[in-house]
């Protein structure tokens, strides 16, 4: 995914801070209720924001938009549960104790309703320190004590899709009044990232500890009602809409072709662009591919974007598939992964395919494996996609 060159080179400067100076604001529920006090000595920085051949000043303000539209479905999840976030490493990270959560889950093929169960529910919510966005597809780690007994340890958090605010959470059983310590760690990513400036992030282990805090386990609540649904789903669908302006700048002002379409639950499109390198993960570090840049074994990229039709926001750890098709013959089959970009998460592959033509693009994705929460909303996305795209011109070469 390339972008006009022809600019002046912008840095966003930023200010490191603190972890004491970092912490979110947003209130959380009083009611006898003891606040986390995160630790102090978590080394906290902001990631790279700056100008590249990925993005340039108002492409990074479309990243931005997302994070705020997501910091903004965060405070009132905050403001209607027991939580708090922290800066810690290039992330902010919260936590949220809301009670049990029942959700839908592909079970042998069938979207199968599971209840809750133990007596709260926690999630963790983790973004870019830059931006603001939800990062996806990360292996997190809990540990959880109270004053007197390890609740759990190296429990790790599954993704799910949330009417509000997508996260990673489970529920759990915890005792119905004591001080509480919470110990989150992230794993670097597996990812790619895209683009050489802003893409050398996320690059180690992440830890961040809440210390010290309590409340009631029958004071808990749940912040997404059907006597509330006004305010949290025009948050999330403000997220969604977001995303979607990302999207169509990608479509209209950067790729080469570009095009979406709703499918059942779904909102899929496609973007194709040259060849790019990437950051990748190597023996626990990130290297920089630029394989791909440097000889002519591939000359194509092609991105998918997968989004739920009733927010519009994007799905990640989905499973697909992609075929490009010549008179009705398979020229190329891909399997998109997931791959970080500066201001559009997609789902990409380099590829090799005759240029100066039009194919056809044929995308099938299984139904999400994770989560969808609430009853009366989370049965959505329990079919597979299987969409196709005609005449997609195709240009071909490398950035």
């Amino acid at each position: 995914m390339r972008i006009a060159r022809n600019y002046v080179p912008i840095i966003i400067t930023f200010v490191c801070l603190s972890i004491s100076s970092c912490v979110t604001q947003a209130p959380t529920v009083k009611n006898d209720k003891q606040s986390p006090t995160p630790v102090k000595t978590i080394n906290s920085y902001v990631p790279l924001g700056q100008e590249s051949d990925e993005a340039n000043f108002t492409q990074l303000e479309l990243a931005r938009d997302q994070g705020k539209a997501t910091e903004a479905a965060l405070t009132y999840l905050l403001q209607n549960s027991f939580g708090e976030e922290m800066t810690a490493g290039p992330y902010h990270i919260a936590f949220c104790i809301e009670k049990p959560k029942g959700y839908y889950q592909q079970v042998n093929g069938k979207s199968t309703w599971v209840p809750p169960s133990g007596n709260a529910f926690i999630s963790v919510i983790v973004r870019d320190g830059f931006d603001g966005r939800i990062i996806p597809d990360l292996n997190i780690k809990l540990t959880m004590e109270s004053r007197l007994v390890d609740i759990f340890k190296s429990k790790q958090l599954p993704y799910g899709w949330f009417p509000l605010v997508n996260r990673y959470g489970d529920n759990v059983e915890l005792p119905q009044r004591d001080e509480y310590s919470l110990k989150i760690e992230i794993d670097i990513p597996k990812f790619k990232r895209e683009d050489y400036i802003n893409g050398d992030r996320y690059p180690e282990i992440v830890k961040a500890d809440f210390n010290h805090f309590s409340f009631q386990i029958n004071e808990l609540k749940d912040p997404v009602r059907s006597d509330n649904q006004n305010a949290w789903l025009a948050l999330a669908v403000a997220q969604g809409r977001a995303e979607q302006d990302a999207l169509e700048t990608m479509m209209g002002k950067v790729a080469t072709d570009g095009k979406e379409e709703q499918n059942g639950d779904y909102l899929v499109a496609y973007t194709y662009d040259y060849a790019a390198g990437y950051w990748e993960l190597k023996a626990g570090k990130l290297k920089y591919n630029n394989r791909i840049i440097q000889s002519t074994e591939k000359n194509g990229n092609i991105g998918i974007i997968v989004m739920d039709k009733m927010t519009g926001r994007f799905l990640p750890n989905l499973t697909i598939s992609a075929r490009f098709l010549y008179d009705l013959n398979p020229i190329v089959k891909v399997n998109p992964e997931l791959v970080w970009h500066p201001w559009l998460y997609h789902y990409a592959q380099n590829i090799r395919i005759p240029g100066g033509k039009s194919y056809t693009l044929q995308v099938h994705a299984d139904p999400p494996a994770f989560r969808r929460y609430d009853k009366n909303i989370g049965e959505i996305m329990n079919k597979p996609i299987d969409i196709s795209f005609s005449d997609i011109k195709v240009k071909s070469g490398q950035k």
